[in-house]
């Protein structure tokens, strides 16, 4: 006789009789895995990236409430937006959300990447997790990047400059030529940790 898959979560006992064959799988949380809540106070376009890793990047079941579950990316090539239903870490997206809603989303943190930029112009970006300084962009040769960045602000129905890269966040960058551009995290991560580090050290005086 053939038995279904029963979830242990929700069931705690099982009854058989006779000779029977049973697989037991155990599936563990991955331990570098984070969530991430983004929370969409209106209706409205959103410019937005993803901070993490995914283990399912469509839209619909990162953002359920985007219009069409399509976002928009910015295609410098044909200079004209793409309609995509996948999101990539790295790159800034504009999303129509059609009510208040929030989303949370699990996945691998980013916390650093670097972006080849190809030829002058504007850029859709993302960042990472955490938030990144960028009144001197980290870009190679030196000078290609212009700063500020802007992002969009829905309250107000303008763009508005940014002098630090967000997380959960998408910004417009300007290019002056082609370069590779590093948006990195770990820095403040490791001031954070030495900091942590330093109070403990404090507590056990």
């Amino acid at each position: 006789a053939t038995i279904n898959s029963i979830d242990m979560l929700s069931d705690n006992s099982l009854t058989f009789t006779g000779d029977q064959v049973f697989t037991i799988e155990y599936h563990a949380p991955n331990p570098f895995e984070i969530k991430v809540v983004f929370t969409f106070q209106a209706q409205g376009w959103y410019m937005l990236s993803i901070p993490i890793i995914p283990q399912d990047s469509t839209v619909s079941t990162l953002f359920p409430s985007a219009l069409n579950s399509t976002a928009y990316y910015w295609n410098p090539s044909t200079q004209s937006y793409d309609e995509v239903t996948k999101i990539e870490p790295k790159k800034g997206y504009w999303l129509a959300i059609s009510q208040a809603s929030n989303s949370t989303v699990s996945g691998i943190p980013v916390n650093n990447f670097t972006e080849h930029f190809s030829s002058p112009g504007w850029y859709m970006l993302g960042s990472v997790h955490g938030n990144v300084n960028f009144t001197d962009p980290d870009d190679n040769p030196d000078g290609m990047i212009l700063t500020p960045a802007f992002t969009w602000d829905l309250t107000t129905g303008n763009y508005i400059p940014a002098d630090a890269l967000k997380e959960k966040s998408g910004y417009w960058v300007a290019v002056l030529g082609a370069c590779d551009l590093t948006i990195d995290n770990t820095g403040n991560l490791s001031k954070a940790f030495t900091l942590a580090q330093a109070q403990i050290g404090r507590a056990h005086v």
